[in-house]
């Protein structure tokens, strides 16, 4: 009923705008943003971001207010969807895209529970519509069949050890059934570029790199982010140009920037970067750039052991 008195006021809201003299297009602009605010705010982003698991977030909802709700409720029950609305309210209060819910841990914190809630929820009801004696309990002594096998689902897909000993123990290029099956594909080498250029720069040489933030933690402080489209919200200005927000690394955001920084460096450059951009993933770098880093293939140094990224030196020896 409540949701039939929002859509018919917007709908009176509409009409009375429109004999009100606003253009058309100014009433679609609106709606078109009252429609897309989820993409802008995190608030509504587990529905966007974790779709299939947002529905058990949902029905776990509805059973704690309805805990809650009852003559005797359950404070705890208020006290998790408090928490949860706190959580959420917060952080949908500062703009951001929706891609950006993976890194609310705090709302995580009653975010996952209440799915796993709806999980059990569900389990118990279909439980009890096959007739097993275990399901459709109310009172807190025992375990349900659905609760076993939930606690089982994140055993085998979050605590896998077998998936843990295989991630520390593949190889970069690893594509087997068992790696697939774990989700366990490939993954860009840092390390064997990092370790070549520590082991063969000389004083005066500088690094310039597509991934500031990996490369740093192996080579420490990085003379220069090759900064591609999509990666503005990552970068403050600080005296008079761009710097990467987290580790300080000046930005080169044009081709003739990298160029210029490669002429009037003193020493030698290098850039390791992962040639896969240039093929799969070409939509994460710029056209210019991307063609350079193409026509200077030439100067490959050495290849990692994910067999993709190379390490290139541009000197005047």
């Amino acid at each position: 009923m409540e949701i039939g008195v929002v859509w018919r006021s917007l709908l009176a809201w509409s009409v009375v705008s429109y004999g009100l003299g606003y253009d058309v297009t100014d009433l679609k602009y609106v709606a078109q943003q009252l429609l897309e605010y989820p993409r802008f705010r995190i608030f509504w982003a587990a529905l966007l971001y974790r779709p299939l698991i947002t529905i058990f977030a949902v029905i776990g909802i509805a059973v704690l207010l309805d805990r809650w709700a009852r003559p005797h409720g359950d404070s705890r029950a208020g006290m998790m969807i408090l928490g949860f609305l706190v959580a959420y309210v917060g952080v949908g209060m500062f703009q951001s895209a929706h891609v950006h819910f993976r890194y609310v841990a705090h709302a995580d914190v009653f975010f996952m529970p209440l799915a796993a809630l709806g999980m059990i929820f569900i389990g118990d009801r279909l439980l009890g519509i096959a007739g097993s004696p275990s399901a459709s309990r109310t009172g807190p002594s025992g375990w349900s069949l659905a609760e076993i096998a939930l606690v089982v689902a994140l055993v085998v897909v979050i605590l896998n050890p077998a998936r843990a000993m295989l991630s520390v123990n593949r190889d970069y290029v690893a594509n087997g059934r068992v790696e697939a099956l774990m989700r366990l594909g490939r993954y860009p080498d840092f390390k064997s570029p990092s370790d070549y250029i520590q082991a063969n720069r000389r004083p005066g040489d500088q690094i310039l790199v597509l991934e500031p933030r990996e490369y740093y933690n192996y080579l420490g402080p990085i003379d220069g982010w090759i900064q591609s489209s999509g990666f503005e919200s990552q970068t403050v200005m600080w005296e008079g140009r761009p710097h990467d927000r987290y580790i300080g690394t000046p930005v080169l955001q044009t081709i003739s920037e990298v160029q210029s920084s490669i002429r009037s460096n003193g020493g030698r450059t290098w850039i390791p970067f992962n040639s896969r951009i240039l093929l799969t993933s070409r939509h994460w770098v710029d056209d210019e750039i991307a063609e350079f880093l193409e026509t200077n293939l030439n100067r490959r140094q050495m290849t990692a052991g994910d067999q993709t990224t190379v390490v290139l030196l541009f000197s005047d020896d």
